[in-house]
């Protein structure tokens, strides 16, 4: 369980589940856009019996312990035995994952057992779906018990790292994450009707440009999913594949090149210190964008700055 890490716990989404306060290990809030939440919490197992409220959201259950048996109630359905091991998923489809829990005699280990929660909304599906270009985007989440996915898992795992530790490029990457895990979701755990799909193509040399001019226009401050698409007029999850397939790369990457780049040309051409580059460019302290740039091009500001000018 090295792999998750804490992170300030959001009030709304543990009055939801009703969980005491020392069962929540951490709790991520959400994540900009796609309003995609996660906990961390303990399996309670100090009562025989748990409930789980149905929820708005489709739910991803991640169990992370030794093998665990019981019965569990579905929606209110009749009680079935069910076994849970390391790892493994619960698929949960919105709206119909109400369920309750029972353990009675205990015939697992009394180690510590941990449940990773991803709140997914609805419409993060539907827009993927509408991104591929469905004629048919009926979404229908298939709900299983016992999955096994890596990728899944991985995805998972650097959504709860980027939430509790969020890296230079910001939301950007969150959003890139929360992204294909929807994606994975809809390709291997949903059900969707698709007439026709074709590609998702490129940018006229208008919009390509534009887009260029917006983000060189604004490296001095964040710079989102939601407003690049709305310059193009394109839902967030088409705008990112359509921009990768026109820039080669998706937007949190291009933007952070483009945030070196013109750095390093402030760092030749100019004599202001750090702090003022790093704002100018987006980072708002000199220690990010100095960790940015040695990651960038393998030295360090100061150091690029002297090299460039004792060569000239």
């Amino acid at each position: 369980m090295s792999n998750f890490r804490g992170v300030e716990k959001d009030i709304a989404v543990n009055q939801l589940f009703k969980l005491p306060p020392e069962d929540v290990i951490s709790d991520s809030g959400h994540c900009d856009g796609l309003n995609i939440s996660s906990m961390l919490h303990k399996q309670p197992f100090a009562v025989d019996e748990c409930l789980r409220p149905a929820t708005v959201q489709h739910q991803l259950v991640l169990f992370c312990g030794e093998t665990e048996h019981g019965e569990v109630s579905f929606n209110q359905e009749p009680w079935r035995k069910y076994s849970k091991r390391n790892n493994e998923w619960y698929i949960a489809p919105a709206g119909r994952n109400g369920s309750a829990w029972r353990w009675g005699k205990k015939s697992f280990s009394s180690k510590e057992s941990l449940i990773y929660r991803i709140l997914l909304p609805v419409s993060s599906l539907e827009e993927e779906a509408q991104g591929i270009d469905a004629r048919n985007t009926t979404v229908t989440l298939i709900p299983r018990m016992g999955v096994v996915d890596d990728l899944m898992l991985k995805l998972a795992f650097q959504l709860q790292e980027e939430m509790a530790s969020p890296s230079l490029l910001g939301s950007l990457y969150t959003d890139a994450i929360a992204s294909l895990l929807s994606l994975h979701v809809l390709k291997n755990h949903s059900e969707l009707i698709v007439s026709k799909v074709r590609s998702g193509g490129v940018f006229s040399s208008a919009r390509k440009a534009t887009l260029r001019d917006f983000i060189m226009a604004n490296l001095h401050m964040p710079i989102s999913l939601d407003q690049m698409a709305t310059l193009v007029s394109l839902s967030k999850f088409h705008f990112s594949r359509v921009f990768k397939n026109t820039f080669g790369m998706p937007p949190y990457k291009y933007i952070f090149r483009t945030r070196m780049n013109h750095f390093e040309q402030l760092l030749v051409n100019t004599d202001e210190p750090l702090y003022l580059l790093a704002e100018k460019v987006g980072f708002g302290h000199s220690n990010n964008v100095i960790r940015a740039f040695r990651r960038f091009k393998g030295i360090t500001p100061s150091e690029y700055r002297r090299r460039i000018r004792s060569s000239g």
